[in-house]
This record gives C-alpha cells, sequence and structure tokens, in this order.
C-alpha cells in the first residue's frame, strides 16, 4: 500500500469550466487573464499500484475528455491550490471513496481532492493575490501546499 497524487485536467477542447472560470476572473476582478488551467488534484492513501491503475480512468477520469497523470509541472508558473479545511465535509472525496470501494470492496484507503488553478507566464503576484482573495472561501476552504 502506498500513497499516490494524480491530477486530471480535461482535454483542451472540453475545458469548458476552466474557460468560464477565466470569464469570472477577468469580470469580477478586472483582469486580463490568458489562459487559466484547472485541475482536480486527488491526494490517494493506501492504495496498491494495481487499484491505482484500476481506477485511474474508471473513477477519476474519462479516456476521451481527460488528462490523468502522477505529476503536473508547476515550475516557474503561478498557480492556486485549494482544497478543504480539516472538519469540512469533501463531497469528490467522499464520493470518490465510495467508487473505489464499488472497484474493489476491500479496498480501505483515503482520498483527498482539492483543485488546482494554473496562470499563464503574464500573470503577476498582486493579480495572484487578488485571486487568492477572491476564489478562497475562508470558511470552508485554504490554500494547498502542494509539497
Amino acid at each position: 500500500m502506498k500513497n499516490y497524487r494524480i491530477f486530471v485536467e480535461k482535454l483542451p477542447r472540453f475545458r469548458v469550466e476552466a474557460e468560464s472560470l477565466r470569464r469570472e476572473l477577468n469580470a469580477n476582478l478586472n483582469l486580463a487573464l490568458g489562459e487559466v488551467r484547472l485541475l482536480n488534484v486527488y491526494d490517494l492513501f493506501g492504495f496498491t499500484p494495481e487499484l491505482l491503475e484500476a481506477s485511474r480512468y474508471r473513477l477519476f477520469g474519462e479516456v476521451q475528455t481527460d488528462e490523468v497523470t502522477d505529476a503536473c509541472d508547476l515550475e516557474g508558473r503561478k498557480f492556486l491550490a485549494v482544497e478543504y479545511l480539516p472538519g469540512q465535509f469533501d463531497q469528490r472525496a467522499a464520493s470518490a471513496v465510495d467508487c473505489v470501494r464499488l472497484i474493489d470492496p476491500e479496498a480501505r484507503g483515503d482520498i483527498r481532492s482539492s483543485r488546482l488553478l494554473v496562470f499563464d507566464d503574464k500573470t503577476t503576484d498582486g493579480e495572484l493575490a487578488k485571486i487568492r482573495h477572491y476564489y478562497i472561501n475562508a470558511v470552508e476552504s485554504r490554500e494547498k501546499d502542494l509539497s
């Protein structure tokens, strides 16, 4: 049993939610963001390599619309990762745990989910601070340390 982190991102032609978020941030914060990538991040605890592979495209993504990877190159990029606060209900993670048990009834792993926003190179630190303040609801979520 090992721990894994996977990243799920829609393929370019299916990035409707990311494009909607980009428009929302530009309109509400008076920004001119060029590209916003939106990824779901799953931290998987107590998974076997076989369970990870069995659930990669059966649970976390779809072959036709998603790319599911084990790494995301953030070197030199502006990004914001957001997770639920401890004690807050994470519907995405809870549903994923239930689905893993359908794949393998003996599985006892845990899952935590978060969202990762990756911005283009033109995004400034000031713009990132505005986005952080706007996007993170301090009552239910916090910035996630991806290290």
